[in-house]
């Protein structure tokens, strides 16, 4: 639990922080604004959001496919593999 705590904690106080200040400072906001549009903006382009698309799903489905084999355990599967034939041993169809 320990492990978890620290960065739970900076986490708070940076959201506290960050609110308070967009809540107090028409700077703060009108650059934090323009910022998350110029994200916006490049993101959406065609290449950059059918890659960054392409990545999160190929991230599911891996992510999917992990959870699944650790739920249900080792695939381990053992085949049964018959004795080759001595030479001296005459074949069923002779």
């Amino acid at each position: 639990m320990r492990r978890f705590l620290s960065p739970i904690l900076v986490t708070l106080v940076a959201t506290t922080v960050i609110i308070a200040v967009l809540k107090y400072s028409a700077d703060a906001r009108e650059v934090a604004g323009e910022a998350v549009w110029n994200l916006f903006r490049f993101f959406t382009t065609p290449f950059v959001l059918e890659f960054s698309l392409a990545i999160v799903g190929l991230l599911a489905v891996t992510s999917y496919n992990e959870w699944r084999r650790n739920k249900d355990g080792p695939e381990w599967v053992e085949l049964e593999v018959p004795n080759p034939r001595s030479p001296n041993e005459e074949s069923p169809a002779d």
